[in-house]
């Protein structure tokens, strides 16, 4: 299935994949699953992104990691479901998040405090 790697003396599979959205998503339903279409990394072939579903090819212990953003007042809810259930959740709720201001604090124009 995914790459065999040698570690002293046992053989573990590397199973690994990196997907990405090529769009936006906007409005989407709940419950929906997300389909990422860019894949860059399937090694164990796990992920279809034809369902957008990932199946472990093996037994094992598995990480996964995700990143989103929204606009300013958007709202978000993300969640990973594990043979139907919920395992792990994430959410934004009316961002408030403007463009950085310039530092505040520097005793001259144009000077800045240190961070430390």
């Amino acid at each position: 299935m995914g790459t065999k790697a040698r570690y002293a003396s046992c053989t573990v599979s590397v199973i690994a994949f990196h997907a990405s959205l090529r769009n936006h998503l906007r409005n989407v339903p709940v419950n929906t699953i997300i389909k990422f279409e860019k894949v860059h990394l399937n090694k164990g072939n796990g992920y279809d992104p034809a369902t957008g579903v990932f199946t472990a090819p093996e037994n094992g212990v598995y990480s996964f990691a995700w990143s989103f953003l929204t606009s300013k007042g958007g709202n978000v809810y993300l969640a990973a479901v594990v043979d139907n259930q919920v395992q792990a959740k994430s959410s934004i709720e009316k961002h408030q998040s403007a463009p950085c201001a310039p530092p505040m604090g520097g005793d001259e124009e144009g000077k800045h405090p240190e961070v430390m």
